[in-house]
């Protein structure tokens, strides 16, 4: 079943690619499909939980990525990128980890973090240095500048 999918594109794309097509990039001027988005909150939360019901379906049906590797024509890397964007929305779980200490310590008036004075801190602060030169690093790889970033 491809159409009558939430995501009938995935579908389609991977489809196309384990038959052995090749994907181009195609950028017309002027565009010619924008799309809408979602206009509030609630729409956007409605919207990703059908785009996460939709790409957590494929996997457990006979479209997944890995057994296209093995039986068709797709390629390893392809294989790769299907298995990231399909599961995206188990993202989720790690995110909410993430949160979840900060959270925690605003409740009960504590800390998880290293104070000034102990030598963990520099743990921390290397960590946002090296994130905050990965971004930046993107940034300008992309034709961006510092000011942008």
């Amino acid at each position: 079943m491809v159409y009558g999918s939430t995501t009938e594109d995935v579908l389609t794309g991977f489809r196309i690619h384990k038959k052995g097509w090749k994907s181009i990039f195609f950028d017309p001027d002027p565009p010619g499909f924008l799309g809408c988005a979602p206009m509030t909150g609630p729409m956007t939360l409605t919207q990703m939980k059908r785009w996460s019901t939709g790409v957590l379906e494929i996997p457990s049906s006979n479209n997944s990525a890995i057994i296209g590797t093995l039986t068709a024509k797709l390629q390893f890397r392809q294989c790769l990128g299907y298995i990231y964007v399909l599961i995206w929305a188990l993202h989720s779980l790690p995110e909410l980890c993430y949160a979840l200490p900060p959270t925690y310590s605003i409740f009960t008036n504590t800390s998880f973090l290293p104070t000034v004075s102990e030598p963990a801190i520099f743990i921390v602060g290397s960590l946002i240095v090296v994130s905050n030169l990965s971004h930046l690093s993107d940034y300008l790889r992309c034709g961006l500048s510092v000011r942008a970033w």
